[in-house]
């Protein structure tokens, strides 16, 4: 079993009520994989679930405290598939994700804002780009899945670059892969409040499985603006030969 369903609404997503209501649906989706001889159960996770006042985000060592309803729920759900676990009714893991980006992401988010406005050259505002976050490719991130379920590793395994970037960084390089240096706008939209100012993993238990990154930042971004190009044209985007 692979869970990966929950409220993904960009911006919404932190408090709204249906984290409660996907945390009843996976707890007896999860008494039910049990019930009927369910082996491994994968569930994916997030950085939410830790305090992200420790910066590096250790599986085991950095603490559990989230701070919004999103993380609360999740972290709600990993524990009890690790009672599950610890009462042999099935192998369990949750792949704690961090930063994801690629193709089919939703509009709303980052990197597919900064793909749209460059494309149709129709600015859009950013904020002042000083946060550091872990971004890793859709692509790397289903085979990190897959690597975990096919695997006996147990409880949270982060997946992600396991180094932090600049998201100013990020936004000069999609200017540079668009030949339009300086066009998207910084400073435009405040910085979220009580942000902090890092956020990366510690990759080290996923890596012992073999798994490490293959698709580098640059690379991916400049799949992205290519996918949107594609789409915002009317043209079908090729499926790329990275993905899963």
């Amino acid at each position: 079993m692979i869970h990966a369903a929950w409220v993904t609404q960009p911006g919404a997503f932190w408090e709204h009520t249906e984290n409660s209501t996907w945390l009843a649906a996976s707890l007896k989706l999860a008494e039910a994989f049990a019930l009927f001889g369910g082996e491994r159960f994968i569930t994916l996770g997030s950085v939410a679930e830790y305090d992200w006042s420790q910066g590096r985000m250790i599986e085991g060592i950095t603490p559990e405290t989230p701070s919004t309803l999103y993380g609360q729920t999740k972290l709600a759900f990993h524990r009890a598939l690790t009672a599950h676990n610890q009462k042999g009714h099935f192998s369990s893991a949750t792949c704690r994700v961090f930063y994801t980006y690629g193709p089919f992401e939703n509009q709303q988010r980052l990197v597919p804002m900064a793909c749209r406005s460059l494309i149709t050259e129709l600015s859009e505002g950013f904020g002042s780009g000083s946060l550091w976050r872990d971004y890793v490719h859709v692509s790397d991130l289903v085979r990190g899945i897959d690597m975990v379920l096919r695997s006996d590793v147990e409880g949270p395994v982060n997946i992600a670059s396991g180094a932090p970037t600049r998201i100013s960084y990020l936004l000069d390089e999609l200017e540079k892969l668009s030949q339009r240096p300086g066009f998207l706008r910084r400073g435009q939209r405040p910085d979220p409040d009580n942000e902090v100012l890092a956020l990366f993993a510690d990759i080290s238990k996923i890596g012992r499985l073999g798994w490490r990154p293959q698709i580098s930042l640059e690379e991916g971004l400049n799949q992205s603006l290519q996918w949107w190009r594609q789409r915002l044209n009317g043209i079908r985007p090729a499926r790329l030969s990275s993905e899963i």
